[in-house]
């Protein structure tokens, strides 16, 4: 049996991404995020790392609303 695939022809349903972020005050954190074409962006508060582990009460949730603003208007 044989097939013919069109390669060229994939269309994408889902990414996952990493964005750099960083705070007023230089401390430096990663977003990943998911994407996908029926719900938009996706971003959990276990998403969001801050490179030296010292993020503030309340600034996760911060994050996590305002990339999910930005990003899916």
């Amino acid at each position: 049996m044989e097939f013919t695939i069109n390669y060229s022809d994939g269309r994408v349903t889902s990414i996952t991404k990493e964005f750099n972020g960083q705070t007023e005050d230089g401390r430096k954190f990663t977003i990943t995020a998911n994407w996908n074409d029926w719900d938009d962006w996706n971003l959990m508060e276990d998403e969001v790392e801050f490179s030296d582990g010292d993020e503030k009460d309340g600034e996760i949730e911060s994050i996590v609303e305002q990339f999910l603003e930005e990003m899916n208007e």
